[in-house]
């Protein structure tokens, strides 16, 4: 599971972000340049959790203020260059939270896959195309756990490009750093989905619920595969949107908490 050093709130962000989301008749979209870059889902609780690439997730949205910093690793949020990779990201509150897991990574309808397997535990397969959701990207799973009350949390992280667009000579590189020292920082958005189903046949699925925590990879592509490869932990930066999941403020609190306490 994800394990949370660090947290605090902050306001931050700019209005001419790279990165911007959009919602469109219910549908929620992360955009990159004004592209949609991937479709976040629908705002409906009760609607299943997803996430989809799109045409416009083609690169990585890197700060150059900031590079040197995430290259060596950031040890506290309290370091200036968390500030400055703020400004580069949508306006808005966040829940900023500087965390570690092993990461695993998945490939479409293969092994692993959330969405061959819990999401259709809960709701099934799709009604009109009989299967299960296609995300169209290889993601990787940062851990899940039971966290009460018939509910379970669920990490991901998602990169803006595929695996095969990337140096494989960098990611030797980070896998050799990783024998003596950390990998480095990535940065990633993040949004929380709380999704339960209407209704149910019987028995009652257990879990009921799932809290779906998505972080968007901004920066550190080559780090994240590294970290998978090398069979270490990924440090993340994250910056978990208040506003722009299917869950509250309170919701995002006691997850982070929860997180907090898995060191």
């Amino acid at each position: 599971m994800l394990s949370i050093a660090e947290s605090r709130w902050l306001k931050t962000g700019s209005p001419t972000s790279r990165l911007q989301f959009e919602i469109d008749r219910g549908d929620r979209f992360l955009l990159l340049d004004g592209r949609r870059a991937y479709h976040l889902g629908f705002g409906r609780q009760t609607c299943s959790f997803l996430f989809e690439r799109l045409a416009g997730a083609n690169q990585t949205v890197q700060i150059e203020a900031t590079a040197e910093a995430l290259r060596e690793g950031i040890k506290s949020l309290d370091d200036e260059v968390v500030g400055r990779v703020g400004l580069g990201l949508p306006e808005g509150e966040y829940s900023v939270v500087l965390a570690e897991s092993f990461v695993t990574p998945v490939k479409p309808g293969g092994t692993h896959d959330y969405f061959l397997d819990e999401q259709v535990a809960l709701w099934g397969e799709d009604n009109f195309w009989c299967l299960p959701h296609d995300p169209r990207v290889p993601y990787f799973r940062a851990g899940d756990e039971d966290i009460g009350g018939g509910r379970r949390l669920f990490n991901f992280v998602v990169p803006m490009f595929p695996t095969k667009w990337l140096t494989m000579t960098t990611v030797a590189q980070y896998m050799e750093d990783l024998r003596t020292k950390a990998s480095g920082t990535a940065v990633s958005v993040a949004v929380l989905d709380v999704r339960s189903p209407a209704d149910w046949g019987d028995p009652k699925p257990d879990p009921v619920e799932h809290w779906c925590i998505t972080h968007y990879l901004v920066d550190g592509h080559h780090k994240l595969n590294a970290a998978a490869e090398a069979g270490k932990k990924l440090r993340l930066l994250s910056f978990i949107a208040v506003s722009q999941g299917v869950s509250t403020r309170q919701e995002i609190e006691s997850v982070v908490e929860l997180m907090s306490r898995t060191r």
